[in-house]
């Protein structure tokens, strides 16, 4: 778990990780939110593609099915950045990117390897990196 803040509310970041799912199942990543709601941006692998949700001030979610393979027993280095245009995903060094103008819902945790519906995440992390107003 991350403090509050580590994927900033209000602010443009990136986020970046290595993963290598140990699996081919259906896993979420990470969310950031409480104990039982999303209040900003979720990942997660479906299909073998990373996804990505995001709960916005106004209360609008969003949901991105990129085509960005996410393969189990390999490493993946997955980055995510915003900047209140867009919002682009990178993995192996593809890229996919989608509209994004309004901040997080509000301030959360971010949690990796849980959430509160799918399966959580099985395999190794590694590299964590965020930076704030890095766009």
């Amino acid at each position: 778990e991350l403090p509050r803040e580590a994927i900033p509310w209000r602010g443009a970041y990136t986020l970046e990780f290595d993963v290598k799912p140990e699996s081919e199942e259906d896993q979420y990543l990470f969310i950031n939110g409480t104990v039982t709601h999303q209040y900003g941006l979720a990942m997660y692998i479906e299909n073998g593609k990373l996804h990505a949700s995001f709960l916005d001030a106004d209360w609008e979610s969003h949901r991105w099915q990129t085509q960005l393979p996410v393969p189990p027993h390999a490493w993946s280095t997955i980055r995510a950045r915003a900047d209140f245009e867009k919002i682009t995903f990178t993995v192996g060094g593809k890229s996919e990117s989608f509209p994004l103008t309004r901040p997080a819902f509000n301030i959360g945790f971010t949690v990796f390897g849980a959430n509160w519906k799918g399966k959580p995440f099985r395999g190794r992390l590694r590299a964590l990196r965020i930076e704030h107003n890095s766009w």
